[in-house]
């Protein structure tokens, strides 16, 4: 294996919930992989009321581990789309 990290970013549609960012973050760093950045819009700038929408940059390995991660995000409750971008 040589090592090397592929960045990669996903755009997170949820539930605006107490305490979400902390779940997403901890779902990421369970499947391995590092966040480079994070978007974090102001209600007002999400649409609709209620939801939100995060950015992520991420370091992954491999599609495998991507994959992963999409799986981890989805089993939070308030996430109702994961779309890579």
């Amino acid at each position: 294996m040589n090592g090397q990290n592929y960045r990669v970013g996903l755009q997170v549609q949820s539930e605006d919930s107490h305490g979400l960012l902390a779940l997403m973050a901890q779902a990421i760093s369970d499947s391995g992989a590092d966040i480079e950045s994070v978007e974090t819009p102001s209600k007002s700038q999400s649409g609709t009321e209620g939801f939100v929408e995060f950015k992520f940059l991420l370091k992954v390995k491999n599609l495998d581990q991507l994959n992963q991660i999409i799986q981890n995000l989805h089993s939070i409750p308030y996430i109702r789309k994961v779309i890579r971008s």
